[in-house]
Formats: C-alpha cells, sequence, structure tokens
C-alpha cells in the first residue's frame, strides 16, 4: 500500500518510483543518501550486490538532482526530491516500539550534546517514550521522544527529540504485540500520510544533519 501511495505521487515509470521500491526494502541506503544530500555532498551511488548502480548527482546552485538508473536519466528539483525523500521516510522508516533503547550517532549529533553525555562517561543511549510527536502548530512530527538511559525522565533535564538518522542501532526493543504493531506500522502511517503530515526532517527543504 505504501508503494501504492508513492506511484500515486508520482509518475509510475519515473525513475523515482523504481527508486522508491529499492529504498523500501534499503532503507540503510535510503538513510545514506538522505545524510549524502543533506551535507551537500556532490554525488551518491548505490551499489546493490546484484544489479545495477543507482547514481544521484546533486547540483546545489541549480537545486537540481540528476538520477541515473538502467541506463536511464532524469533530473528533478530539489523541492520534488526532497518531497519524494519526506514521502519514503514516512512510510518506510522504522518506527521502534516504546520502551526501545537505541545508540545514537555522535556523528550526526550536535557536539554540546554529545559532550555532555561524555562528560557523565555514559554512552549514547536514549530510551524512547514517544514515536512520531506532531509539532505544536505546524504539520511536521520528530520521529522520537526519549530520555538518558539508564536515568529516564528527570524534572530538571529536557527531553531528548531525534530522529530516525540520528539512530546508530538498536540495542533493546521494547514490548510489543499486535495491537502494537497495527497502531505504529499502519494506522498511524496512514493517518500522517493522508493528514500531508512530514518529518521535521524535511522542514524548509535540505537541512545538514549537524
Amino acid at each position: 500500500r505504501g508503494l501504492g501511495d508513492v506511484y500515486k505521487r508520482q509518475d509510475s515509470e519515473s525513475l523515482l518510483c523504481k527508486v522508491g521500491l529499492i529504498f523500501s526494502s534499503h532503507m540503510e541506503s535510503f538513510k545514506e543518501c538522505r545524510l549524502a544530500y543533506s551535507s551537500m555532498k556532490s554525488t551518491y551511488v548505490y551499489r546493490p550486490l546484484i544489479g545495477e548502480s543507482v547514481a544521484f548527482t546533486f547540483f546545489y546552485d541549480q537545486q537540481e538532482v540528476f538520477l541515473s538508473y538502467l541506463g536511464q536519466e532524469e533530473s528533478y528539483s530539489f523541492e520534488a526530491f526532497t518531497s519524494f525523500l519526506s514521502l519514503i521516510d514516512l512510510l518506510f522508516s522504522p518506527i521502534y516500539a516504546l520502551g526501545s533503547v537505541v545508540e545514537l550517532d555522535s556523528n550526526l549529533l550536535p557536539e554540546d550534546l554529545v559532550n555532555q553525555f561524555r562528560s557523565h562517561s555514559i554512552d549514547l543511549y536514549a530510551l524512547i517514550t514517544g514515536r512520531r510527536v506532531l509539532l505544536e502548530d505546524s504539520d511536521y512530527y520528530v520521529d522520537y521522544i526519549g530520555s538518558v538511559w539508564p536515568y529516564g525522565l528527570q524534572s530538571e533535564v529536557p527531553p531528548l527529540f531525534f530522529s530516525n538518522l540520528n539512530i546508530q542501532r538498536l540495542v533493546y526493543e521494547g514490548y510489543t504485540d499486535s495491537r502494537d504493531y497495527t497502531y505504529s506500522q499502519e494506522e498511524l502511517r496512514e493517518q500522517y500520510l493522508y493528514s500531508g503530515y512530514s518529518s521535521s526532517l524535511y522542514a524548509g527543504g535540505l537541512k545538514d544533519e549537524n
């Protein structure tokens, strides 16, 4: 159903739709592409073990992305490409269970936050307490709200707000069952899709995660 929505918003024969099919089952590659784009790298190439490579070339002055795949070449505006990334993110990025513990990527966090963790000699672990939380008076959501593990919520410490891109690995998966799965993987995605909500990563277009 998610891929159907990608096809509805794009020409079904476009390269973006074909790449969307790839990214839907290779979200690590999607993350790499998103990071290459946001950090203003000139190119990103997805090289599968079997099959054709997908090459992205970013022209920041012209605000265009040049896509090459299967002998075809197409160009897209940054606005269209960002909208595509936002849609893939909403439909296919993982939504971890409440109570999960994740390790955050020090390379993709503000330096002062990393220094706070290190000054207390603790790992960059976060306990997830909220998922896809809508920001006040906007059409954007933050992927996760959490607290520093093992301390949990504390009145004098503000909660952590972080995205899927900030997560390096899942350390511990919280409790989940069929009801949680239906809500997080189907109802929540569908509700946000048809309400027009997007991740705050895409507010204002191109954003550098650092």
